[in-house]
């Protein structure tokens, strides 16, 4: 009779874990990433003019150089010190060189992923204060933008995008695809893709031969989008039914995600507990069947959630699977951006 009403209870629990799971959302949070070769940052071109004699001379010159030096060597921390060596010795004045020094700080923090770094040094800089005829204005932008969305600072993102839109539209569009894709926004992809045109008014066009080439670039990101996002719908799995699964029979959300190892462990641990449970209350033994019921309570609501939360990490790695290359192919990468080096 015992054994019939706890029947009973599990049932009633489990339908009630089995609805309570439709009403999840589900969001993945992709962790995509590029790291360049050396060769292609020191095949880079430099940005800006060298330095004339009489300021190679100078102190804060001589530090540059070393700095300069360094960073084409990818001694990143060298060439920080010396860039940093060199901003204390120039003159407030020079202007123009002042905010060079700062900006190959800022590179050298970028190239070594340090993105805290690049948005105290920026905002501690002159660099807030530069225009678009400063030499390496796009690429600042660019960097700031990955920052930015590195450090989840999303609003200064966005800022950098609009700015980029005023001055370098084809780029800022790009990082707007790079924005969704990087945030694994499914709705923003999808609106993006169903987007027919680029909004004329933010477009800056050079001449009549440019504008095929950016509408085509736009064209081909939005292309990649489609393909990831059908991709990825295609072969996801929904963590709804991961948990369904796993509380009807222990074991079998992960046999759906094809961790067959986890899947057993999870069934093994769940049938001894069960089992020792149900023989202890036949035997009258109440105390110990408790105890044995409370462990097995445990890794059972612990394998719904596990179940769930695997789910999730098996949809983020999907998501950076299929959209690693298109990102790659497509210069969606900030980094593949960039047009200057050291």
């Amino acid at each position: 009779m015992k054994v019939m009403k706890m029947r009973n209870r599990i049932v009633l629990l489990l339908m009630m874990i089995c609805l309570s799971c439709y009403g999840e959302k589900t969001t993945i949070n992709p962790q995509l990433d590029y790291s360049v070769r050396d060769k292609y940052i020191q095949n880079l071109n430099p940005i800006f003019i060298p330095l004339s004699n009489e300021e190679v001379d100078t102190q804060w010159g001589k530090e540059y150089q070393i700095g300069l030096a360094f960073s084409k060597q990818l001694d990143l921390y060298q060439a920080i010190t010396a860039f940093k060596r060199a901003d204390i010795l120039i003159d407030p004045s020079n202007f123009q060189r002042k905010a060079q020094i700062q900006y190959h700080i800022i590179n050298c923090y970028y190239f070594g992923k340090k993105y805290y770094n690049v948005i105290d040094s920026f905002e501690n800089s002159i660099l807030a204060n530069t225009t678009k005829n400063f030499e390496a204005f796009h690429d600042m932008l660019v960097i700031l933008f990955e920052a930015y969305t590195k450090c989840d600072q999303q609003e200064r993102a966005d800022w950098v995008v609009r700015t980029m839109q005023k001055f370098f539209p084809n780029d800022a569009n790009k990082l707007i695809i790079s924005s969704a894709i990087y945030r694994g926004d499914l709705i923003e992809m999808q609106r993006i893709v169903n987007e027919k045109t680029i909004d004329h008014n933010i477009q800056l066009i050079s001449s009549e031969e440019d504008e095929p080439t950016q509408f085509d670039d736009f064209d081909n990101c939005k292309e990649s989008c489609k393909t990831i996002i059908k991709e990825y719908n295609k072969y996801k799995k929904n963590p709804k039914i991961a948990k369904t699964l796993n509380a009807l029979i222990p074991g079998s959300g992960y046999l759906y995600l094809g961790q067959k190892e986890s899947a057993f462990t999870a069934f093994t641990l769940n049938g001894l507990f069960i089992a020792t449970t149900i023989y202890f209350f036949k035997n009258g033994n109440v105390p110990a069947a408790l105890i044995t019921l409370g462990f097995e309570s445990g890794w059972y609501f612990g394998g719904i959630i596990g179940a769930g939360e695997a789910t999730k990490l098996y949809n983020e790695k999907l998501f950076e699977k299929k959209a690693y290359g298109h990102m790659r192919d497509n210069k969606l990468f900030p980094v593949l951006m960039l047009n200057y080096g050291f």
